[in-house]
Parts: C-alpha cells; structure tokens; sequence
C-alpha cells in the first residue's frame, strides 16, 4: 500500500466515524438515495449537526412542484431518524432554487412532524400543515 492509498483509507475511515458522530448517518443516507430515486434535481444535501438540509430545483409548475414536495416530505418521514438514533435531531431544511440558483423560500420540516405522520399518530393533511404553518410563522 502505498502513502497516497493509506491516506485515502485513513480520510475515509475518519469521514465515517465522524459521520457515525453526527448520529442517524444511515438515515440520512437512505433519505439522499431516496431523493435520487424520485429524480429530485439536488443542487446540495447536507447532515449538519441537528438537522438535514436540502437545496434543490424544483421540477416542472403547479401541481407538478406540489408533488414533488409531497414526495419529498414523504421521504423525509420515511427516513427520519428515531429520538433514539438521534435525539438531536430536529427538522429538514428545504431550499427550493431558482434554474439561476438563486433562493426561492424555504420550508421547516419539524422532525416530530415527520415522526408522527410516519407512525400513523397524524394524518398526511395533519403533517402538510404542520409544514405550512410551522413555515409561515
């Protein structure tokens, strides 16, 4: 083995306890692979400390963008972590992007909500506005 590749090794296993350190890195990664799944356009996806943040371009008009929302929320709730793998964890950040990049809004995704949609305790209309209202405040 030589300098470079022990010290590829060396970054990547410290990228991995650190990312293991931020709690719920598995979660996350499911919620990343689901996003690419669903073909949502990700400009940047981040596992900061207490929440998930997402900054992507939205597809299409109208109803087409309030799918793909949706699809996004349901993904979260599917992905989110529990308050046992990660009782630090608070919400997702999602950041709709112009096709220039620039911002257009955000949404909070409170991570009870998700939590709560996810073990049937709301009802989807219960957790889209919790979302709305959670973001208009």
């Amino acid at each position: 083995m030589d300098r470079r590749e022990y010290l590829t090794g060396v970054s990547v296993a410290t990228a991995t306890v650190l990312a293991g350190c931020l709690g719920g890195s598995e979660q996350f990664n499911n919620f990343e692979q689901g996003l690419k799944d669903n073909n949502v356009d990700i400009e940047n996806v981040a596992n900061e400390e207490r929440r998930w943040v997402l900054e992507y371009v939205p597809r299409g008009e109208g109803q087409e963008r309030i799918n793909e929302l949706g699809e996004i929320l349901r993904i979260y709730s599917d992905t989110v972590p529990t308050q046992e793998e990660n009782e630090d964890h608070r919400r997702l950040d999602i950041i709709p992007l112009e096709a220039d990049g620039s911002r257009s809004g955000s949404l909070e995704v409170d991570a009870d909500s998700a939590r709560a949609f996810r073990n049937d305790e709301i009802s989807e209309e219960e957790y889209i506005f919790d979302v709305i209202s959670g973001s208009i405040s």
